[in-house]
Formats: structure tokens, C-alpha cells, sequence
């Protein structure tokens, strides 16, 4: 298929809002027109809608003016690169570093911003910020990602329990103190680099750290403020097949199981999630796009995908792999599911999209830029926003419940 076809221009999907396969049935055809002909509409049809976010490193909305401010309440501003006193300097710099040319590059600096966690009050409050712009996102669901390894063994040296304990209490008030209410829980990542095998682990990894941290966690008790488990950080000679004890381990407990994959590994590595660790859902995973039949499998048993495009661009994955072209389109019309979601929002911001608009990097901006770059009309959001849901680890009751919301959204807007 040419790249006109797959990517067609703003002056077509105008054309084009009634003819698509990803007909909600909750639009009239004069909302649809309405929005697939007004990127401002359009925009403010997104930000209101109702919608969940599955891929969320907490670390990753750490923000430079927390970073900064942290440091100061924690007497580290020694732990802050490049800082001579001046916030807004610093704050610009750090700003300035966010261009990344592949993944690892991004890591580096993700790492170095946790130096300043220090107690489980910043842990609280450093999810409690996200949970508010998610609440002012219409995030009414959120499955989040943190990295315990980080805290307790690369950056720090803290008991696992502030980790946990912090971040539960934000995401227990979030269901009270927000309106809207955010529903969110925890999924506990390994870091797929702390392995005996990698060069570049410090200190350097055990024979199981992965398989070590979980046991940790339940012999601490902390098990039902988790959600799930997953597998993150840079995935280049760090294949899933490593960690399949920990990922046995968690399955037997009842933990949930998600896996990176397919986002600068190949597609294989999605097939070695699917059949070494278990996982349920694929984190990226859009270099699946490579071998048919790992895409036939996804599409046939309904895995859903967790894709960050805005993260895809700014780590150079769409361009090292897709020669610039967004993804999304191919994915969806191949029949998977597809969900969008803001993976590291402070780090990912500034991609400039196919038209020239500039973006962010939170859930809203991931919908914005997928919606101009792969020209999609309304009832293909609301297809997405649906996906969201019933691509989340709550019960099939609650799927409904939250799809009904997004229906009730649809028929009221204007």
C-alpha cells in the first residue's frame, strides 16, 4: 500500500468520516462531520472523552521543576547534573536534553531524575501530580508502571515498602479526592537489564534479580497493592526469555503479567512474551507490523497492544523502523487492538508532527498527534477510547460500565 493511502491527507479524511470500519453507532453523521472537519473541535472532543491509560512509567512524569524541588527539600541538589544555582536554567537544560536518539540515551537521564525520591511522601507525590492531570484528561482508569529495582538497588538503597506504600496511598485517594475520580493501580516492572549477562549493570545483576525483587515484595506483604508485573527498560540484548522464573513466580501468586516488546526488539520477542513469560497485554509491541503471523496472532486473540507514539517518535523508533510514518494506522486497520497511552509524558514532549504542529507528550497529545498524522475520523477515537477499557484488567462488568460512559459522552457532545 502506498504511503498516500495508509496516511491519507486532512483534506481527505474530511471526506471520509462516514466510510471507515470503526463505526461507534454513538456519533450522528453531523457530530462526526462536525469533528472530523475542526481540529479544535476535535480536540475538545478528545480531551473530554472518558478513557483509561495502561502505559505509565510514574517515573517518567517526573517533571524537571518536581525533580528540582525534591532536590531542594532533600538537600541533593549536589545529585542534580549541570546545576549552578539558577532553577530556570536548570529547568531549560534539562528541558534541552530531551532529545534522544534512541532508547538508552532516554534511560540514562530517566534514572538519574530518581536520585532524588528519598521517602514515601515523594512517592506520593510524585504519583498524586500525574493522577491529577490524568483526572483533568478524563483518565477515569490508569494501570501504572514503576520500577522498584531503581529505588532499591541502582539508585538508591531503600526498603521496597516506601516504594509501594507511597504510591498506593496516591492511587487510593485518587478514587476519592479527584473529580473525576481516577481508578488506578500498580503494575511493578523488572528492569529487563539486570541480568549477569549485561555489561553495563551496576552494581552488577545476581542470577535472578527479577526473581529476587518479587519475592521481596511478598515476603513484605505487599502483594495485594499490586495489580501486576511487567518488564521494561532497554530491550537490545535483554530478550524476555531471561525472566521466566519471576514471570512463572508472579502467575502462580495471581499477579497480572504485561511484557515490552516489539518497541526497538524484534518481532519475536513479542512471540517469546506471549509464550515464555505469559503476559496478557503487549507494552508497544509495533514492530509486530514485521512478520505476519505474530500480527495474525494478535489480531486473532484479541492482545492488545499499549502503543506511546508520541515516545515512539521521540525515540527515534518510527523513524529507525518505519521511515517516519506513525504506526497506528497500519495496526488498527490490521485489526488489533490498538490503545494510546503517554509511556514517559515529561520526557516525551516537543514532537513535531506531519503538518507542523507541536505536541506534548501526556495521554491527550498521544490522541492529537495519532488523529492528524494517521487521519482519523471521530467514531475511529471513541474506537480507541473503547479499546482503553476493555484492554484493562478490570472485570467485564466494569468494562460496560466505563464503555457506556464513553456512549454517554458521544450522544451528549456538542
Amino acid at each position: 500500500t502506498n504511503g498516500a493511502a495508509v496516511f491519507p491527507s486532512v483534506e481527505q479524511r474530511r471526506t471520509m468520516a462516514d466510510i471507515r470500519n470503526y463505526k461507534c453507532g454513538w456519533l450522528s453523521v453531523d457530530q462526526a462531520r462536525a469533528i472530523n472537519s475542526d481540529f479544535g473541535t476535535m480536540s475538545r472532543f478528545i480531551q473530554g472523552m472518558p478513557k483509561a491509560e495502561l502505559h505509565l512509567h510514574i517515573e517518567g512524569s517526573f517533571e524537571p521543576e518536581q525533580i528540582l524541588e525534591m532536590g531542594k527539600k532533600n538537600k541533593m541538589l549536589d545529585k542534580l547534573d549541570g546545576y549552578t544555582g539558577d532553577d530556570k536554567a536548570w529547568c531549560d537544560l534539562q528541558k534541552k536534553k530531551r532529545n534522544f536518539g534512541n532508547l538508552q540515551e532516554f534511560l540514562d537521564l530517566y534514572y538519574a531524575g530518581c536520585d532524588v525520591l528519598q521517602t514515601e511522601e515523594d512517592f506520593y507525590s510524585l504519583a498524586w501530580s500525574y493522577l491529577q492531570k490524568a483526572s483533568a484528561a478524563n483518565v477515569l482508569h490508569a494501570e501504572i508502571f514503576f520500577d522498584p529495582q531503581t529505588h532499591t538497588t541502582e539508585r538508591n538503597k531503600h526498603p521496597v515498602s516506601i516504594v509501594i506504600n507511597g504510591l498506593h496511598r496516591a492511587c487510593a485517594d485518587a478514587k476519592t479526592k479527584l473529580s473525576p475520580p481516577v481508578d488506578a493501580h500498580l503494575i511493578m516492572c523488572f528492569l529487563r537489564h539486570r541480568h549477569p549477562g549485561c555489561g553495563y549493570c551496576q552494581p552488577p545483576a545476581g542470577d535472578d534479580d527479577a526473581l529476587q525483587c518479587l519475592e521481596d515484595v511478598l515476603a513484605s506483604g505487599l502483594k495485594d497493592k499490586l495489580l501486576g508485573v511487567g518488564l521494561d527498560s532497554g530491550e537490545e540484548g535483554n530478550p524476555p526469555t531471561l525472566f521466566k522464573a519471576a514471570f512463572e513466580r508472579a502467575g502462580k501468586e495471581g499477579l497480572r503479567r504485561v511484557a515490552h516488546a516489539g518497541e526497538e526488539g524484534p518481532a519475536s520477542w513479542i512471540t517469546d512474551a506471549l509464550d515464555v513469560l505469559g503476559v496478557e497485554r503487549v507494552d508497544h509491541g509495533v514492530r509486530c507490523l514485521e512478520q505476519d503471523a505474530v500480527v495474525e496472532r494478535l489480531a486473532t486473540n484479541k492482545i492488545p497492544l499499549t502503543v506511546c507514539p508520541c515516545s515512539n517518535h521521540r525515540l527515534q523508533v518510527v523513524s529507525r523502523f518505519f521511515a517516519g510514518e506513525n504506526p497506528v494506522r497500519r495496526l488498527m486497520d490490521k485489526g488489533l487492538m490498538v490503545t494510546l497511552n503517554g509511556d514517559d509524558p515529561a520526557y516525551f514532549f516537543g514532537h513535531k508532527d506531519r503538518y507542523g504542529m507541536e505536541h506534548g507528550g501526556y495521554v491527550i497529545s498521544n490522541y492529537l498527534v495519532v488523529a492528524r498524522e494517521c487521519a482519523l475520523t471521530a467514531d475511529e477515537l471513541v474506537k480507541l477510547a473503547c479499546n482503553s477499557f476493555n484492554a484493562s484488567f478490570i472485570t467485564a462488568e466494569e468494562k460496560t460500565a466505563y464503555c457506556a460512559k464513553v456512549q454517554q459522552y458521544c450522544e451528549g457532545f456538542a
